[in-house]
């Protein structure tokens, strides 16, 4: 389906659509207006007809009035009214069913009949209003005559004298049909009706004999909604308008009172569909007219859908078909008038662009193309000079791994014999320095050795000289003291036995203090040196670790760097491999956009 048809789809629907919607608002407005405009005038109507009910009620009290005032009638002589009297029942019988004069004590003649005996009127209420209270006329309510059976109302006007004075009253009685026709004579259009209301909502007018004093609104208020609140204003004396529902159909009722009469009203009555008829043309005449704006709407989108957008979206469609047969030298002059400015012309002045710019993207890509395969090239040479380098690199290095694995063997190695002479270093130097913590107590006792010596040496020099002066005693004692002599000299052995022993022992004594004393200068000496070189075995074992440590980092990094430079090998391998295929799809872009005939520079 073309654009155009697709379009004229949503548009006719969517501007009838709108216009059926605009048509209902605007019937449903006139309807309102019109239902407003025709309550209105059925009102005004109502008030003019019960204005025209009331001016014929009261012309035929100016009627009686005007019979009244005959000389005839106001001599109050049977025999000089009563020929006069009978013309005028005669000649007013649609009017008057019957005449009477009615004397101040209440007697009556009757047109047509004389004087009626036996009865007497003056306890009517209408008598007592025209005799008694002044009344220019009295008016009764409907009802049923006794004598007759008619349906009828009376009216009565009193009679004056020459003089002035009220002798009497003329009364009339008026059938209800003859007021039937004062009510119906103008009837309503669409099958409406008139009723007069007595001041019971009792109907006592209508077009329809047989609802004449039969009829009553309250008796048709419970079914009929609507008529209560009509009842209700004719006994108030009120006027009313409002929707009613009778056994015959719904209709507008408007209810106005009838001045002069006794809380009369009168009812008039219009169908609904008379009330709606003025609308329903008015709807009509909107179908129609909306139609025509229809098919006029129709007519004029399709001219200007396919001036406006069939033609020059073919023509564009043309051009943009070119295009994709590979010509992007495509003129977009003859697609639309210069002057045009909208979105149309947008959208070819876009696609005029695109081809513009996919014909320098074209260009760039064909010249792109031929640098590309030469690069590609030149990056294929330059991968696979990169591989065999990285290839001649990762024998070096592995060669490199190998001989630096065995030297941290080595290095392991004396680092393990360095950190053990150590330790045996340490623990020779520790002994030594025990021994030489032990000669120091050893010096003590040999000095204390020497100290008791002395002493031994000096007791022995004491016992020695008492030994001597213990001889000399015995000598002078003679043969007393030549025991005494004899241990005195034993002692004086023992003293100087003592005294060997005592000078031997200091002799061995101070041998041994100054052999000590050699030892400990000795070991003062040595000291130091087996400290310092001891120091220096730690800083071997140390550096040997150390080298240890370094040699394990430098043949892991030659291992990290020769797993690097077989991936460098494997990747210049893969990118003389993928510089190859580069090369391939470059001549295949160049082979695609040469399908395009760019636009010459």
């Amino acid at each position: 389906m073309k654009l155009s048809r697709k379009i004229l789809c949503v548009v006719v629907p969517t501007v009838a659509t709108v216009m059926l919607i605009s048509t209902a608002v605007n019937f449903k407005i006139i309807l309102n207006r019109q239902q407003s405009s025709t309550e209105s005038t059925q009102l005004l109507l109502s008030k003019k007809t019960t204005e025209q009910v009331s001016g014929s009620l009261n012309n035929l009290a100016d009627e009686l009035s005007w019979i009244a005032q005959r000389p005839e009638v106001q001599s109050m002589q049977w025999e000089a009214m009563s020929d006069y009297l009978a013309h005028k029942g005669a000649t007013n019988a649609d009017k008057f069913s019957m005449l009477m004069v009615i004397t101040a004590q209440g007697d009556y003649y009757v047109a047509g009949k004389g004087l009626i005996q036996g009865r007497n009127l003056s306890d009517r209420h209408y008598f007592r209003q025209v005799m008694y209270q002044g009344a220019s006329s009295a008016m009764t309510s409907p009802d049923l005559s006794k004598s007759t059976g008619e349906m009828k109302y009376t009216v009565a006007v009193p009679i004056h004298s020459p003089e002035g004075g009220i002798v009497g009253c003329l009364a009339a009685n008026v059938s209800l049909s003859a007021l039937s026709l004062m009510v119906t004579k103008d009837s309503v259009a669409g099958g409406g009706f008139i009723w007069a209301l007595d001041e019971n909502a009792t109907v006592i007018g209508s077009a329809d004999p047989s609802l004449l004093l039969s009829c009553n609104l309250d008796s048709l208020a419970p079914s009929c909604e609507g008529v209560g609140t009509i009842a209700s204003a004719v006994k108030q004396g009120k006027e009313e308008c409002g929707y009613i529902d009778l056994p015959g159909g719904s209709y507008f009722a408007t209810c106005c009172p009838i001045a002069d009469t006794p809380g009369w009203s009168l009812l008039m009555a219009v169908s609904d569909s008379e009330m709606l008829s003025v609308a329903k043309a008015t709807l009509w005449q909107s179908v129609s007219m909306l139609a025509v704006m229809l098919f006029v709407v129709t007519v004029l989108v399709v001219l200007l859908l396919r001036r406006w957008l069939s033609k020059p979206l073919e023509k564009l469609s043309n051009a943009i078909t070119s295009v994709a047969d590979g010509n992007l030298d495509v003129r977009f002059d003859d697609v639309l008038n210069s002057r045009r400015r909208d979105e149309i012309s947008s959208m070819v002045s876009s696609v005029e662009l695109m081809c513009d710019r996919l014909s320098y993207i074209v260009s760039d890509i064909k010249a792109g193309s031929d640098i590309l395969a030469a690069s590609s090239r030149q990056v294929s040479e330059l991968s696979q000079d990169l591989s065999s380098g990285a290839s001649h690199q990762v024998d070096n290095i592995s060669s490199l791994t190998a001989s630096t694995s065995r030297m941290a063997s080595d290095i392991h190695q004396n680092s393990a014999n360095t950190l053990k002479a150590d330790n045996s270093f340490g623990l020779s130097f520790q002994k030594f320095s025990d021994l030489a913590d032990s000669l120091q107590p050893l010096f003590a006792i040999n000095n204390d050795i020497a100290r008791q010596t002395s002493l031994v040496n000096d007791i022995a020099r004491q016992i020695n000289i008492l030994s001597l002066n213990a001889a000399v005693e015995a000598a002078r004692a003679g043969a007393k003291g030549k025991g005494f002599a004899v241990v005195a000299k034993e002692v004086q052995k023992l003293a100087g036995l003592s005294r060997e022993a005592a000078e031997k022992i200091g002799m061995l004594t101070a041998d041994g203090i100054s052999l000590n004393s050699a030892a400990r200068q000795v070991f003062n000496e040595a000291m130091p040196s087996m400290e310092q070189t001891r120091k220096l075995i730690s800083e071997i074992t140390n550096a040997s670790s150390a080298q240890t440590v370094s040699s394990e980092q430098i043949s892991a990094s030659l291992i990290d760097l020769d797993s690097f430079l077989r991936n460098n090998a494997d990747n210049a391998k893969a990118l003389a491999a993928n510089s190859e295929q580069l090369d391939e799809q470059a001549k295949k872009l160049y082979d695609a956009v040469a399908f395009f005939n760019t636009k010459k520079a």
